[in-house]
């Protein structure tokens, strides 16, 4: 299962890449954000290997709940901008991408 995870979040941050730097936008052939997707995929895998750490390991130690914290916060913010319409200063999706690029490469070893 986790391999399967670590291939979706590998070429999501690929295809997030792609569209960041004006190459391919899957996004624009079926309508919709596909960097909220990524955001939402971000934010819910993470939460997905905190539960599954936190049960395996009989609790999760404070450095791995704080590395996880942080490696969701470019998904929350990116998943408010969109559904409040808050505008940033700052493009998220590029960051998205590496996390889930780098992710799921660290997923496959």
């Amino acid at each position: 299962m986790s391999r399967i995870l670590s291939v979706i979040g590998m070429v999501l941050g690929i295809v997030l890449g792609l569209k960041y730097f004006g190459f391919y936008d899957v996004g624009s052939g079926v309508g919709f954000d596909i960097a909220f997707i990524g955001a939402v995929y971000l934010v819910c895998i993470q939460l997905y290997y905190w539960v599954i750490q936190h049960f395996e390991n009989k609790g999760t130690p404070a450095s791995s709940g704080i590395i996880k914290l942080v490696l969701i916060f470019p998904g929350l913010l990116y998943i408010v901008q969109a559904l409040f319409a808050i505008d940033l200063a700052f493009d998220l999706t590029i960051i998205i991408a590496a996390i889930l690029f780098l992710e799921g490469l660290y997923g496959m070893h």
